[in-house]
């Protein structure tokens, strides 16, 4: 802060949004998208391919999913 100016961090007012269950919000929206793609096996690939062909069956099967 300058000299002479007033300190303007004291006008601003932090809002912080901070759910309950934050912690656990990565694996419920994991949750959610695997019960929405559940019947869909497109989607899916199983652990034998990946287990063969590692990352690049899954770059590969989004691809398909998702075009560029």
């Amino acid at each position: 802060i300058l000299k002479g100016q007033p300190d303007k961090s004291a006008k601003n007012v932090i809002c912080i949004e901070a759910p309950p269950r934050r912690k656990n919000m990565v694996f419920l929206g994991g949750a959610v998208y695997a019960n929405l793609v559940k019947d869909t096996p497109a989607q899916w690939i199983s652990r034998r391919d990946y287990e063969d062909q590692g990352i690049e069956r899954c770059v590969q099967r989004l691809n398909q999913i998702c075009p560029r």
